[in-house]
C-alpha cells in the first residue's frame, strides 16, 4: 500500500488523465477544481468537502452539474454569471 503525505499544496497525477491538488493530506485547491478526470469531469474541493460558491461543484463532462456548499448539496444555485 502507497501513503502519501501531502503538507503544501500538490498536484498528483492518480493514473493517466485523473488529477488530483492536496493541501495537508486533504483535497483541496482555492483557484480551480481539485479533481479532474479524465473524461473531463471537475470536482472542486476546499477541505477535503465539495464546495464552491461562484458555480456547481461537479461540473460533469455529460453537462450535468451538482451544487455543494461545505459538503453538503445546496438547492440554491450560486453563479457569477
Amino acid at each position: 500500500m502507497l501513503t502519501l503525505n501531502f503538507k503544501d499544496n500538490c498536484k498528483v497525477n492518480i493514473h493517466y488523465g485523473h488529477e488530483a491538488w492536496y493541501q495537508n493530506d486533504l483535497l483541496h485547491r482555492l483557484d480551480g477544481p481539485a479533481v479532474e478526470d479524465a473524461d473531463g469531469t471537475k470536482y472542486w474541493y476546499q477541505n477535503d468537502n465539495l464546495h464552491r460558491l461562484d458555480g456547481p461543484a461537479i461540473d460533469r463532462a455529460d453537462g450535468d452539474k451538482e451544487w455543494w456548499h461545505n459538503g453538503e448539496p445546496s438547492p440554491i444555485r450560486w453563479s457569477s454569471n
